[in-house]
């Protein structure tokens, strides 16, 4: 705006398309800045290793090897084969493949304590989630706790919320994996008072929206 209190004229014929040019590859700029520091944020939230968040019974295989709530898992081997899961859809995919094939060999940190341990029982029950830290494992705990309330759809809702702030992020498989989170859970009836009571469930069992999560993830989408 001038001093007079008008809004300046745009230039007119080669320079208002120069000019409006500029203005979008200015706005692009800024976008792209943005993007990149969203992308680098969401970096310093993801730490390496995929985390042992809960077993589904004492029967686990998972926790049979020795395994405790809360380790991180950093790389598995099976003769040859070895590999260091990115994602917790890695590791469930390793799970599904090797576990016919064990003994599997498993390292990595309790703590700041490097482990090993070695499965042998072909029943993993086990649900893994991101070694989140700093705002997201915040947001991923208080859908934890919203889901553990009875309150699904709030759960979801901060899930939903999680999986639009981290896409465009160096972690294409994050998304999907906040948006396929409450399927792990399951509703259950129960008391003198029907009430909702969310029950978690194992997200390493092949249901159709689990499926499609991991088909998701493995296009690359």
């Amino acid at each position: 705006m001038t001093s007079s209190g008008t809004l300046p004229l745009l230039p007119h014929g080669r320079g208002q398309a120069s000019f409006l040019a500029f203005l979008l590859s200015a706005a692009c700029a800024v976008s792209a800045l943005a993007q990149t520091a969203d992308s680098q944020h969401t970096a310093e939230m993801i730490g390496t290793g995929i985390v042992i968040e809960k077993f589904d019974d004492d029967f686990s295989g998972a926790k049979k090897a020795g395994m405790q709530e809360g380790d991180v898992l950093l790389s598995w081997s099976r003769g040859e084969a070895v590999g260091n899961p990115q994602s917790p859809f890695d590791l469930s995919l390793v799970v599904t493949e090797q576990m016919p094939y064990v003994p599997i060999k498993f390292e990595g940190l309790r703590g700041t304590d490097g482990v090993t341990w070695t499965l042998v029982k072909q029943y993993w029950g086990a649900t893994l989630r991101p070694n989140f830290s700093g705002a997201l494992l915040t947001t991923y705990l208080e859908g934890v706790k919203l889901a553990q309330a009875g309150k699904p759809d709030q759960a979801a809702e901060r899930w939903r919320a999680a999986a639009v702030q981290v896409q465009g992020s160096e972690f294409p498989w994050l998304a999907s994996w906040f948006l396929f989170r409450p399927t792990c859970w399951t509703r259950r009836i129960g008391g003198k008072r029907p009430t909702i009571v969310m029950k978690r469930q194992s997200c390493n069992r092949p249901t159709p929206e689990r499926l499609f999560a991991v088909n998701f993830y493995i296009r690359g989408e």
